[in-house]
């Protein structure tokens, strides 16, 4: 696998709304949604935070925290009022998936997902998922303050090719 170019930054999302995408999908499940081709948003009014699920066939809304779907009237008015819900993250289905595929290689040193920020890469052939400290001042190279993880994934099919902490 060969490096291309110039490493593009495809996505970033805070682990925090990772794991309330990650809930969101198990609510979902039995709506059988095209993860790949669609997208998540996690937004918030006041108290209250949301997951919406975009994909070509369907919208499905949960609140975060809960175990059943919106109904279609408040789900309306959280997808299309952005006056009042303000948008927190989005993020690709593809992307998320990578995610979700990187975060089992994690998983194993157990970290809380909710400390750190969600960077998807692309780097030629590779897709490279990077964890790092969400308090880490922007620009700085390296792992500063809790320890960064990154796992690369063939592009073509998720397959891990490598995982590694940042130094």
């Amino acid at each position: 696998m060969a490096t291309t170019g110039p490493i593009k930054i495809l996505e970033s999302i805070q682990g925090s709304s990772f794991l309330a995408g990650r809930a969101a999908m198990g609510v979902f499940q039995p709506f059988t949604p095209d993860i790949a081709q669609g997208k998540i948003e996690v937004v918030r009014e006041a108290g209250a935070e949301f997951v919406v699920f975009t994909d070509r066939h369907r919208q499905l809304g949960v609140r975060t925290g809960t175990t059943s779907v919106l109904n279609a009237s408040d789900l309306r008015d959280v997808a299309s009022n952005r006056e009042r819900f303000k948008l927190v993250d989005s993020i690709e289905g593809t992307h998320f998936l990578a995610i979700r595929t990187a975060e089992e290689i994690f998983r194993a040193h157990k970290p809380d997902l909710n400390r750190y920020r969600i960077e998807v890469l692309r780097d030629g052939d590779l897709i490279i998922v990077v964890f790092s400290d969400k308090d880490r001042p922007a620009g700085t190279k390296g792992s500063v303050g809790l320890p960064g993880f990154e796992v690369a994934l063939d592009a073509r099919d998720r397959r891990v090719r490598r995982s590694n902490f940042v130094r």
